[in-house]
């Protein structure tokens, strides 16, 4: 029988039991789905770019402003700056780029079912005929293939932006080919721009009159629809942030000071907003929406997955995924920033690299890896990936039954993909193995954490059933459910309590006794959500819910939390784990889990015969496989390694000589931990009494043969860990009679320290410190 084979026998069983739980787990995990079949005509990349700044930049450079020369100068060379490598090959290429024949061919043929989707056979038949003969030729609207968006806060003054633009068209005009179709140039004004005007309305006319020439979409609350997809477009301004707003930024002069207006700037975006998204949803079309400012200033709802945002303003660089939608804010430049260049985001069929792909075993590039992390919302650096991939090593990813495990290859071991970093997982390197044993490993994480995650999306439908008017209501990263910004709950995975609390910045907290008070917390900081009809009914049905009328602690002063030691960081892991539901992509793997399932025999069989553990590896893995080889192959390298405190799997004892010493709570039994040492040769203990010391500290008068500590030994250890009476007392309480030697026993009376009998000390132990106290005088 092939050792595959046996592995897929001893694997059938558990794979009996994944079925039954498989219901439960896909009902959990995110759909890989995009706007269309993967046709390459469907495909849409954008470049973006926000809150550039020039004025601000000008200054810092030197540039004098009323000098149009330096002025023009700079801005040219600027632009030229804009348009990074990456950034001229994709504008250099014809809006369609066919990898083959055949899926030009295919993008065609369904250009041509969606124009004729609702005809009748016999007039699809009789226009197939007329197109066949050269009697018709098919009109379609146009699509967007390529488009640029300047989002806002590019300049105050609109000379520059003027001058902007001149030479960005110009740059663009470069790249283009002449039967090619032009790259829209979508313009949104931000704050700074209609600060040198009355109102909105004036701004806007006056903007668009001056950049007209250009050919630059500027969109005030409008919007442009193609055959693939709408864009709209709209400042937003900040009717939902009590913080900053137009009492304390620049805007139109009208707005400052008027906290009324602003709120009927912010409506009149929402309501277009809304409008176009039934639109949208409609006509089965993605709406690209570009503001400004951020959504939480100007939306009265959470994010849609039928859209795709781009937002800037607020100079903080992010890019999230929120209810299957994505949210760009990554490229705002700021006052400080000099790395002034476009990001761009490609979005439909394209968007997931691997949607089309059959459940399997596929060799990948870096570039699919990294595109696949943006579809899922996140931005990767993938240093540690590609030095690995430059050393001769094979980049695969698993694909089975919905979910994704990346993972490099070299003739060592393999190493699994979190993210950006990469962590060896196991000297097996046939990555039939991993695809073998993938979905067993899916499964044991996944029944884990399930009875958490079905808590937590309890938890998460509660909130969203508030309709709080933040797109972070309801998200769930780690052990936390977010309420909005600063409110959250936290889910304490050994007894199900829910902390409720509210957080101004990371690692600082207020404790809040209940539900109830946390959301008279996030009333008292946001005050239109208090005047939110929808909000207020659902209020009333949410506090009565039994999911959420435990109490909790109630604090009334902040405290900082130990990031490190406290849930956070259990939160932290578990963030990892849940990319199997947020992501369906598994960041982790643990071969004792498989070895528990198959037999640890079968997964050693699998090793390549030449990379057969050596007795240092294999002490290296775990300290207690010393017990694995025999006494006379015992090195004190072999148990120095054992001992070895810089590794996770220490020794159950830790003796720091700042700190005295920690007891682990699991640590082994003393005869247990006597017959270990037992198995070790004499003449290799004499020469580890050292590195036993350091990590048993006084403890080693308990397990240690006490003939082997001489004098100088004892002196060393009762040196470097001083411990108090009582410690010495407790110790000296479990020593039987035949470890009460000379040495032991006179160290012992001199480390007791009171004269008196303690009342916690028993009267025999007392009579022998007592005993050799008067044998030292």
């Amino acid at each position: 029988m092939d050792k595959y084979d046996e592995l897929r026998e001893s694997l059938s069983d558990n794979t009996k039991n994944m079925l039954s739980t498989l219901h439960d787990i896909n009902e959990l995990t995110i759909p890989q789905s995009a706007f269309s079949e993967g046709n390459i005509l469907e495909k849409i990349h954008v470049f973006y770019i926000s809150d550039i700044h020039l004025e601000e930049h000008m200054r810092k450079a030197g540039i004098n402003l009323a000098n149009k020369r330096t002025r023009s100068k700079y801005i040219r060379n600027l632009v030229k700056k804009i348009f990074n490598n990456d950034t001229v090959n994709y504008m250099t290429r014809r809006s369609i780029t066919p990898c083959h024949m055949a899926d030009l061919l295919n993008g065609y043929y369904y250009l041509f079912i969606d124009e004729t989707r609702d005809m009748t056979d016999k007039e699809r038949r009789d226009l197939e005929f007329k197109l066949r003969n050269n009697k018709i030729s098919l009109s379609v609207e146009p699509r967007l293939r390529k488009c640029l968006i300047i989002d806002g806060d590019l300049a105050d003054n609109i000379d520059n932006v003027e001058m902007f633009f001149l030479f960005m068209r110009k740059q663009i005009n470069k790249f283009k080919y002449e039967d090619d179709i032009c790259c829209p140039i979508f313009y949104i004004l931000g704050n700074h721009e209609c600060s040198n005007y009355n109102t909105v309305e004036e701004a806007v006319q006056v903007y668009k009159d001056r950049l007209s020439e250009y050919d630059i979409t500027v969109l005030n609350n409008e919007s442009v629809e193609f055959r693939n997809c709408i864009v709209f477009g709209g400042t937003g301004f900040a009717k939902y942030n009590n913080f900053y707003n137009s009492n304390n930024l620049v805007g139109p002069k009208d707005m400052h000071g008027n906290r009324e207006y602003e709120a009927c700037e912010s409506d009149r975006t929402n309501q277009e907003y809304e409008k176009l998204l039934s639109v949208a949803k409609e006509t089965q079309k993605p709406l690209i929406a570009i503001t400004h400012y951020p959504l939480k200033d100007w939306m009265n709802s959470q994010v849609d997955n039928h859209c795709y945002y781009f937002t800037g303003h607020d100079h903080i660089n992010t890019i999230s995924s929120q209810n299957n939608s994505r949210i760009f804010a990554d490229n705002q430049i700021g006052y400080d920033n000099t790395e002034i260049e476009l990001k761009d985001a490609i979005i439909g069929a394209c968007y997931n690299p691997f949607i089309n792909y059959d459940d399997g075993i596929h060799e990948i590039t870096i570039k699919q890896y990294m595109d696949f992390y943006r579809y899922n919302g996140e931005d990767i650096r993938v240093g540690h990936i590609r030095n690995q991939l430059s050393k001769n090593a094979k980049f695969y990813m698993i694909k089975q039954n919905g979910f994704y495990g990346f993972f490099v290859v070299n003739n060592k071991n393999t190493k699994i993909c979190e993210g950006g970093l990469v962590k060896t997982i196991s000297e097996i390197t046939d990555i039939r193995y991993f695809y073998e044993c993938f979905y067993s490993m899916i499964y044991q994480y996944v029944s884990a954490l399930l009875p958490l995650r079905k808590y937590q999306e309890r938890l998460s439908e509660t909130v969203k059933e508030l309709k709080i008017p933040y797109p972070e209501a309801g998200h769930i990263h780690g052990l936390i459910v977010d309420v909005d910004f600063y409110h959250h709950m936290m889910i304490n995975p050994n007894d199900g309590k829910i902390t409720f609390y509210y957080s101004p910045f990371f690692g600082l907290v207020k404790e809040l006794g209940s539900f109830s008070k946390l959301l008279k917390s996030m009333e008292s900081h946001d005050y239109y959500i208090k005047c939110n009809r929808d909000y207020l009914e659902a209020k009333k049905q949410a506090v009565t819910k039994g999911i959420l009328k435990k109490v909790g602690k109630d604090n009334h002063d902040f405290e900082k939390i130990d990031i490190k030691n406290s849930l956070y960081s259990v939160s932290r892991r578990v963030n990892q784990l849940q990319r199997l539901f947020t992501s369906n992509i598994l960041r982790e793997w643990d071969d004792s889990i498989i070895k528990r399932i198959v037999g640890e025999d079968i997964v050693n069989n699998m090793i390549p015969e030449d990379k057969e553990l050596t007795d240092y590896k294999l002490v290296q893995k775990n300290w207690m496989n010393l017990e694995r080889i025999s006494s006379d192959k015992i090195t004190p390298k072999l148990v120095r390694c054992a001992l070895d405190n810089r590794r996770k799997c220490i020794f159950p004892y830790t003796a720091l000589s700042d700190d005295g010493f920690v007891d682990f709570k699991s640590r082994m039994s003393n005869e247990k931990l006597q017959e270990y040492i037992k198995h070790i040769p004499e003449d290799v203990l004499k020469m580890c009494i050292k590195d036993f010391s350091d990590a048993l500290g006084i403890r080693i008068l308990e397990v240690f043969p006490l003939g082997l500590l001489g004098e100088r030994e004892l002196d060393y250890i009762c040196n470097k860990f001083p411990v108090d009476t009582k410690f010495i007392l407790e110790l000296a309480s479990r020593l039987p009679n035949e470890r009460w030697t000379d040495e032991v026993g006179k160290r012992i009376a001199r480390l007791v320290k009171v004269k008196a009998r303690p009342r916690y000390c028993e009267k025999t132990v007392w009579d022998q410190i007592t005993f050799f106290r008067n044998k030292t005088m």
